[in-house]
């Protein structure tokens, strides 16, 4: 069963195009779940073996057949956590948590009984029921992958111990008290709401044709002649449009699948004789390259460019360049994951010094393109060096966050104040107004000073865990605990300098909650 899963849900992420999405695992006990962890483990532990044994393999190859490989070929194996009652303490199963919602650092959940009510988390998509539920209880498990996610109009449910009479009875019970509860005729409620996402064939051929008629206009056979269509473009709006019919068809594909309708199934392969996430790829690319040209992207990471970089590193692999180039642009690729991967490790994307390097990033490869305009070693080498000293600084700033968290206890939160409060003491220190520091000049003072108003706040949390749904009163609450604890340390600040720190927590305690609840 394990196998069919883990193999069921490459599939899914591939036909999705989205690596972001994930599942959950619902054993029958808490016994049979740990087992499944275990042997989880041994997978994964047997495939990271793997891809390093193929990476020496490959350092010796010829170069030749190393034109075969790209950086994706090495990408990690899925990771599972296992949430149980009975396992590891209430602090790890929130790390568990976070993990898979916040961090997306965990692509399956193992669970039994715990996460099936009240637990959203957006990226969810894919549940594997491996135990009987009833009633309420079936319901709320199968509405955890219903939450809006991206373009996902629906999740989807994999169904190892046939549900199917409960899941109707279910549904039926519901549909009496519903039509009970209701006198509004104009609803039309349907005898089984699980047909309601069951398409009309005649429908589905109308969109089918439609479709086709659009993406007649664009060679989706060929890849390489796609991306040279596109790149023709410099107006966005067409490729929106492109996109947006891509998009269609894609969900489309998903609704034909889940109604087992061969027919259909058949006439929409017909479609597009392409695969539709490579196609959607190469339209965000062209879409992100025109934002980059014209400057218009001002978001905090650089994933889209990066993606787009990486896109378009491996389109030029598998094109007719010479057996050298391709070496250098396999190390190029590497190097480009590995500038990703640190940045994705950062966790303070506000600070002075990784907003300015963010622009740097943006700024070189806006002018000097993706990839060697003039497909010679000597220009690929150059972004080899760039990226390696844009590596070398981005290592150095979460070097000091982790530094910071160690300080701080594992609390992000904390590290992110005290860098802001340093942040705004440099500023007064250049101004004018020769204003008093917050806390203390020096940051060993600072941390001292903050650690314990962090203890100050933690305690406020744990005595009325539900302050948090009431932004005002823990604004208040908050100014009042940060102005207590001062009083405390023998501290002097006026009230805008109380004000500025507790709404530095506040904002913090804030944001947590409202991008995981937890």
């Amino acid at each position: 069963m394990l196998d069919y899963i883990i193999d069921d849900f490459t599939s899914f992420r591939i036909a999705c195009d989205d690596k972001s999405v994930g599942a959950m695992i619902v054993c029958k006990t808490n016994e049979q779940a740990r087992k499944l962890y275990a042997l989880w483990n041994e997978r994964y532990d047997l495939a990271l073996s793997v891809i390093e044994k193929k990476k020496e393999e490959i350092a010796l190859m010829a170069a030749e057949k190393l034109m075969h490989y790209n950086a994706s070929f090495f990408e990690k194996p899925l990771k599972a956590s296992l949430i149980l009652h009975d396992e590891g303490d209430k602090k790890e199963r929130k790390e568990y948590i976070v993990d898979y919602k916040k961090n997306m650092a965990t692509d399956f959940l193992i669970v039994n009984k715990m996460l099936l009510t009240g637990f959203d988390a957006n990226r969810l998509k894919k549940l594997y029921l491996g135990r009987k539920l009833d009633g309420h209880d079936l319901l709320q498990a199968l509405t955890r992958v219903n939450r809006p996610y991206k373009d996902f109009k629906y999740g989807y449910v994999v169904d190892f111990v046939d549900i199917k009479e409960n899941f109707d009875a279910t549904n039926d019970r519901y549909l009496r008290e519903l039509n009970k509860t209701t006198d509004d005729p104009t609803l039309n409620l349907p005898a089984n709401p699980g047909q309601a996402i069951i398409e009309n064939p005649e429908e589905v051929e109308r969109q089918i044709k439609e479709l086709t008629n659009f993406l007649w206009n664009f060679p989706t056979e060929n890849y390489e002649e796609f991306r040279k269509v596109i790149d023709e473009f410099d107006d966005k709006e067409p490729l929106y449009r492109l996109r947006k019919i891509l998009e269609d068809a894609k969900g489309l594909g998903n609704r034909i699948r889940s109604s087992g309708n061969e027919e259909l199934q058949d006439k929409y392969k017909n479609m597009l004789p392409g695969g539709i996430p490579v196609l959607l790829r190469e339209v965000d690319r062209r879409i992100a390259t025109i934002h980059f040209k014209e400057g218009n992207d001002h978001s905090e990471d650089v994933s889209g460019m990066i993606n787009a970089i990486l896109d378009s590193l491996d389109f030029e692999f598998r094109k007719g360049i010479s057996e050298e180039l391709k070496i250098i642009i396999n190390s190029l690729q590497e190097e480009v994951e590995k500038v990703r991967a640190e940045f994705d490790a950062n966790f303070d994307k506000k600070e002075d010094k990784f907003v300015n390097l963010i622009k740097e990033f943006k700024k070189y490869f806006r002018e000097h393109g993706y990839i060697p305009k003039d497909k010679t070693e000597a220009e690929a080498e150059d972004s080899i060096f760039y990226l390696k000293d844009v590596m070398k600084k981005i290592k150095e700033i979460n070097r000091k966050n982790r530094v910071l968290k160690a300080h701080y206890k594992d609390d992000e939160r904390f590290v992110r104040i005290h860098k802001r409060i340093v942040e705004e003491n440099a500023k007064r220190d250049q101004s004018d107004k020769k204003e008093k520091p917050l806390l203390s000049k020096e940051e060993f003072e600072i941390q001292r000073s903050l650690i314990e108003i962090k203890e100050s706040a933690d305690y406020l949390f744990e005595k009325n865990p539900g302050i948090v749904e009431n932004e005002d009163k823990l604004r208040k609450d908050i100014l009042g605990s940060v102005s207590h604890k001062f009083m405390d340390l023998d501290l002097t600040a006026s009230l805008d300098d109380r004000k500025f720190i507790s709404n530095l927590i506040s904002n913090e305690y804030i944001h947590q909650y409202n991008s995981y609840g937890v």
